[in-house]
């Protein structure tokens, strides 16, 4: 048995995209497109506690204070805190228990 190790050229990673998603188009990312008031922040740190999640919080408040739309998406695998922080995480009053 003979192994032969290379890289691919940009033409062959194409075909190769090509020939597992069939003949669709490349994927579209809508925020990526010329002209798109979307932009995406990322505030990360590989030490806890040095405020990621105050400071994402803070921004997003600026922003939202300013007439913007904003989502947060909080990816801590070692616990959320950003609904705590922004109040998602209290009891939704208009839903009853009962």
């Amino acid at each position: 048995m003979r192994i032969e190790f290379g890289v691919m050229t940009d033409e062959q990673r194409t075909e190769l995209r090509r020939s597992l998603r069939g003949d669709s188009d490349e994927p579209v990312i809508p925020f990526a497109l010329p002209g798109s008031m979307t932009r995406v922040y990322c505030v990360a740190s590989g030490k806890g506690g040095v405020g990621k999640s105050s400071v994402t919080v803070n921004l997003a408040a600026a922003l939202a204070a300013r007439g913007l739309r904003v989502g947060v998406l909080d990816a801590d695998i070692h616990g959320h805190s950003v609904p705590r922080m922004l109040g998602a995480d209290a009891p939704d009053p208009r839903r009853s228990s009962a």
